[in-house]
């Protein structure tokens, strides 16, 4: 194996030819799997890279795993990786698989062992990082690329470049500079996920994992339907089944692709924190919920733009005045994207946080919870948002864990809504589209059958 560059590759020991280097196989550098999510992949010595580990050889075929590359320390960290087989004379990859590895693939040593720890066929695009390491301390280094102030791009590109070209230290001022020739602003920093750990740090809740999501563009499922979490794993017998962050992820939470937000981030910029008020709707003529005293107790400073809303029962919905103007647009490059038609949306807002409001910790409940998929759209976000989920299936149940769902904007994921959730903002405003769709449709307004809708 070639962990640098992540590749299995034949080498000749003995004979006229020894010495010689043939590549057998190379990975797909821009597999989900080996992209590390932000934050992590400048993590140690400023450049971390494909690597490849646990090469096992039976029968002319060759298992390995390859991840992204962490430091020593922080293997662990490592959500994923790939194994892979492939066919040491034909060259072919037979099949490759995602497996559950903190960083470890070794531990897999059996068919029925890695028929347990597999996962599903489709690819996962969501990354779990663990907050584990107790505040210990690992070296951690930054090339030197400012000098007297000014950014020297050439030296930048040396000292990259050096990872794979060793000579290149000879050249002047490398070894001072670089990482990779042993310089570089050398420090200790806190184990683990680097920028994600110091984040969490900003709030009081003892977060134990996130999730972040690999970006992709890959919308719908099968079929050409919106993907979605099993509606079963929101009922009331299920839910205290979902207790294990890594073994239940896949009920949590679903990344479902990337939508360009960037027209809705265009209005709801130029409208301001005041277009989200009561006051300012009312003048600009759509309708309110009044739940003051609700979000006053439950939701304090958070604010929203309701567009769809329903009965408790979702057995009838009601179109909001603004929905008509805005609805072009968010089919577009929304809806449409998703492919979630309009008359299977039950409820459907854009919430807004301003800097220091608080969704304190809830879970959803009523009829149409249960019926419906709870769908985020991030328009407006930064890294000082936190979405936070429970692991305890009871309000009053003691904390076994918690998780934080970070998400750029146009991330889009489906949440089980049903599970213990709450929200901390300690920036500035946060905007989500909430999405919340049912499998089958309500009403067709082009037959006629307009019974369960209502347009204020």
């Amino acid at each position: 194996l070639d962990s640098i560059s992540g590749s299995v590759v034949s080498v000749v020991l003995t004979g006229p030819n020894e010495g010689q280097r043939e590549v057998l196989w190379e990975p797909d550098e821009n597999h989900p799997v080996l992209q590390p999510p932000e934050g992590v992949a400048r993590a140690y010595n400023n450049g971390a890279k494909v690597f490849s580990k646990g090469l096992a050889v039976q029968g002319g075929v060759a298992y390995f795993g390859v991840s992204y590359a962490r430091a020593p320390q922080l293997r662990f960290t490592v959500p994923e990786s790939l194994l892979v087989a492939v066919d040491l004379k034909t060259k072919k990859e037979l099949w490759v698989r995602v497996v559950r590895s903190n960083g470890l693939i070794n531990q897999i040593l059996t068919r029925s062992y890695l028929g347990d720890v597999q996962l599903p066929v489709e690819t996962t695009s969501m990354e779990l990082t663990h907050h584990s390491g107790g505040g210990k301390l690992v070296d951690y280094c930054e090339d030197i690329v400012v000098i007297d102030g000014k950014h020297i791009a050439d030296i930048k590109k040396m000292c990259k470049l050096a990872y794979e070209s060793p000579a290149l230290c000879s050249e002047s001022y490398a070894p001072k500079l670089c990482c990779a020739c042993g310089g570089g602003n050398r420090r200790q920093e806190p184990l683990l996920a680097g920028k994600l750990d110091r984040e969490i740090m900003k709030i009081k809740e003892p977060v134990n994992a996130t999730v972040t999501f690999v970006p992709h563009h890959q919308c719908r499922g099968k079929n050409s339907l919106a993907k979605h979490l099993p509606l079963e794993m929101k009922t009331n017998y299920k839910i205290p089944l979902i207790r294990d962050v890594d073994r239940d992820l896949n009920y949590i939470v679903k990344h479902l692709c990337n939508v360009n937000v960037e027209p809705f981030q265009k209005l709801l910029s130029e409208m301001g924190d005041k277009g989200f008020t009561n006051e300012y709707q009312h003048e600009k003529d759509n309708a309110v919920i009044d739940a003051r005293l609700y979000r006053n107790t439950f939701k304090p400073g958070v604010e929203s733009i309701t567009l769809i809303f329903s009965s408790k029962q979702a057995d009838k919905v009601y179109h909001f005045p603004w929905l008509e103007q805005w609805l072009p647009m968010l089919q577009e490059h929304i809806l449409g994207p998703l492919g979630i038609p309009l008359n299977q949306i039950v409820r459907m807002q854009a919430a807004n946080m301003p800097r220091g409001s608080d969704i304190r910790f809830h879970r959803d409940n009523n009829a149409w919870v249960q019926k419906a998929h709870r769908t985020h759209v991030p328009i407006i976000t930064h890294p000082d948002v936190f979405f936070l989920v429970e692991m305890a299936h009871h309000m009053m149940q003691k904390s076994t864990a918690i998780m934080r769902i970070k998400s750029n904007a146009g991330e889009v994921y489906e949440f089980n809504n049903a599970k213990i959730h709450g929200v901390r903002n300690v920036g500035p405003s946060r905007v989500h589209l909430i999405i919340d769709w049912v499998e089958d449709a309500l009403y067709n307004e082009e037959s006629g059958d307009v019974e369960k809708l209502v347009k204020l």
